[in-house]
């Protein structure tokens, strides 16, 4: 992660890596708008979770019941590039970064589809959580082996 200035503010970068783990197309719709006519800020956290789940689905997880343990989300970092409209439908593109034993980052790119035009970017830290003893877990197998499969790690 990099910082850079634009517009006079110095705002943090993220740099999205060259693969892709998984792509989730997400319609903005009515309930996604803002005053101002555009996607909401408050959207894109909702859109990541989306896309998450929707990747855990794909794996043949539920991020909830893995091994005994869950996931949660410990961090977010979010940079806005452009407008999104309703009636868009984005490009939800995810990797997965910086595999350690209790967490992962995931690192998110929105485009809209039919221009390429970038929307934001995003990562977040995923940390594996045992909620029954209210503790951060090791990565359970069952993910591990998904990923290892799937070439994140």
């Amino acid at each position: 992660m990099t910082e850079r200035r634009q517009m006079g503010l110095k705002r943090t970068a993220i740099d999205v890596p060259e693969w892709t783990d998984f792509v989730y197309p997400v319609h903005i719709e009515s309930r996604h708008i803002n005053d101002a006519g555009h996607m909401a800020f408050t959207t894109v956290p909702e859109l990541l979770d989306r896309t998450r789940r929707a990747w855990f689905d794909h794996l043949g997880l539920d991020e909830q019941h893995l091994d005994g343990v869950g996931v949660i989300v410990a961090d977010l970092q979010v940079i806005y590039c452009s407008e999104g409209h309703e009636g868009e439908t984005l490009a939800v593109a995810m990797s997965v970064a910086d595999v350690s034993q209790r967490s992962c980052q995931i690192i998110y790119r929105l485009t809209e589809r039919s221009s390429g035009r970038e929307v934001a970017r995003a990562r977040t830290a995923l940390v594996f959580f045992d909620y029954t003893r209210k503790q951060p877990a090791h990565m359970p197998d069952c993910v591990r082996s998904k990923l290892e499969c799937d070439g994140a790690i």
